[in-house]
């Protein structure tokens, strides 16, 4: 540390200036009165831009520069100021204004303004009991938030507002805005909970999307690895509003739950019912997944369409273990313009780059578009590594494929 100061006055008045050269330039003004009685004092603190990473090598390089005034006694306090940062290309600016009185700090202001994006954030409340257990009772509002917050936006947010208050032991939040995304529909969003050092509930989370509304709580908690089980509900959604292509109206109960252990993330989901329709075709399923870092484990899978069934089950791990079942008695429910009947099953076994493949399929009076196929069969087994033979068996009678007609088609491949 490097500088120098000068100090003047007498016992009714001292003036402080001091002029700091290094680490970083900064200068120092200020005014003591009765500094033997009843004290009281002014000051201001400048600097000019630093980089804090030129001060220590695991700092960030983040450049700060700003000025602090205050004023005060023993016990109260009276601080506001402007600071403004730069890091990796982005720029912001920093306003506050602070009282402490006798314990309590209370917050009249502070914002925070990003400006290449136009983000900004308030926030003032207070903070009391700080020596024994401290209480916070804090509310602020945002403008135009986004992640990331520089580059191509994958979350937007225009405004919003947040509540938070109590103790680090035990506090409650609210917080309420809009949120849109590159795959987030947009819609309104409101969450309430409350938490403690080791564990945060949400007690209920809404959220007004795709014409409808989602309804969610749970909790998420990070004691010995992070953890969360939430359970969720939807009804009236409408993928048109965000998709044209896939217009619809379905309502689904699903729970979510999962984990980081040992750096492997964990996902289990458990889609309890979903019903309602898409594409004007009737739909109904429910399902069962887990996955355990690049391990699936399907327990189950339904979806019912109209007299259509699919259903699929098995698992992924080193190697493959599923099978699947469909079963089309009315095609024309399922995709418009299309007509007949389908039926099948198949299995995939074996490692999971190179997998054997089984399936049986056959239909009648299929259609779609000007093709139709009277009636049809396949049955084929695969074997990717080679190990075994592998055959494709193919018949098919009074086919029309556009204007070219056919009265029996037999394909056999090994």
């Amino acid at each position: 540390f490097a500088g120098r100061g000068q100090i003047s006055g007498d016992l009714r008045q001292l003036k402080i200036q001091h002029q700091l050269t290094a680490p970083v330039p900064a200068e120092l003004r200020c005014t003591i009165d009765n500094p033997l009685t009843k004290l009281g004092w002014q000051a201001e603190l400048s600097w000019p831009a630093i980089d804090l990473h030129a001060l220590h090598g695991s700092w960030p390089a983040l450049t700060l520069a700003g000025t602090v005034r205050g004023s005060g006694t023993l016990n109260r306090m009276h601080t506001e100021g402007e600071l403004h940062s730069g890091y990796q290309g982005m720029h912001a600016d920093h306003r506050f204004a602070v009282d402490y009185d006798k314990g309590m700090v209370k917050i009249r202001r502070l914002t925070a303004a990003l400006r290449e994006s136009g983000a900004n954030l308030t926030l003032h409340g207070t903070l009391t009991d700080l020596a024994k257990a401290p209480q916070a009772a804090l509310e602020g509002e945002w403008q135009n938030l986004r992640w990331p917050l520089q580059g191509r936006a994958l979350l937007l947010s225009k405004s919003g507002r947040f509540t938070l208050s109590g103790a680090v032991q035990h506090y409650q939040f609210h917080v309420a805005g809009d949120l849109a995304g590159e795959r987030l529909p947009a819609g309104a969003w409101s969450i309430s909970g409350e938490g403690g050092p080791q564990q945060l509930t949400v007690t209920q989370a809404d959220a007004h999307i795709l014409n409808g509304k989602l309804a969610a709580n749970g909790t998420l908690a990070w004691q010995t690895a992070p953890q969360w089980r939430f359970a969720v509900q939807a009804e009236d959604i409408d993928p048109g509003a965000q998709w044209p292509d896939w217009p619809g109206r379905f309502a689904l109960t699903a729970q979510l739950s999962g984990a980081v252990m040992d750096g492997v993330p964990q996902l289990q989901i458990d889609l309890t019912h979903l019903q309602g329709e898409l594409k004007s075709v009737p739909l109904d399923a429910d399902g069962a997944l887990a996955i355990h870092g690049d391990q699936f484990q399907l327990a189950k899978l339904r979806i019912d369409s109209g007299g259509n069934r699919f259903t699929a089950s098995g698992s992924l791990q080193d190697e493959w273990n599923m099978e699947w079942q469909v079963a089309a008695a009315d095609l024309a429910r399922l995709l418009p313009g299309s007509g007949g009947r389908l039926q099948g099953s198949g299995y995939v076994t074996g490692p999971r780059k190179q997998p054997s493949l089984t399936a049986s399929l056959s239909g009648e009076q299929l259609r779609f578009a000007d093709n139709s196929i009277g009636q049809i069969s396949l049955v084929m087994a695969v074997d990717t590594q080679g190990r075994v033979p592998s055959t494709v068996e193919l018949e098919a009678n009074d086919a029309t494929l556009g204007s070219l007609s056919l009265e029996s088609l037999r394909l056999h491949g090994d």
